[in-house]
């Protein structure tokens, strides 16, 4: 993850989310985010732009999952955003995503 923001920072690559990411981020139980804790994460969010979800994304995410993932809901959102603009996905629950159509992964090459 390190590298990736270093290429952000760089201007090697755009980082992207979606605001479902950025719920998940801030309600994660293992950061349990203290007020100060909270605006440092807000701070780095902003080294992502926001990839807006709207009604095609609804199509996409209910196209993934009539197709019987296994996915969540917001798991399916988020894989929609990366297929409708063209994103490669970092994560790394990678297994979770794997058996949906046009998705993209995003390798770090060391």
């Amino acid at each position: 993850m390190e590298l990736l923001l270093e290429k952000s920072v760089s201007g090697e690559v755009e980082l992207f989310i979606c605001p479902i990411n950025v719920a998940e981020f801030l309600n994660d139980k293992k950061l349990r985010l203290s007020e100060r804790g909270l605006a440092v994460a807000l701070n780095f969010l902003k080294l992502f732009k926001i990839v807006e979800l709207g009604r095609e994304s609804g199509e996409i995410t209910a196209g993934i999952l009539l197709g019987r993932n296994g996915i969540y809901l917001g798991d399916a959102f988020i894989a929609a955003a990366c297929v409708e603009n063209d994103l490669r996905l970092f994560t790394r629950n990678k297994r979770h995503f794997e058996k949906i159509k046009g998705i993209k992964f995003y390798v770090v090459e060391v």
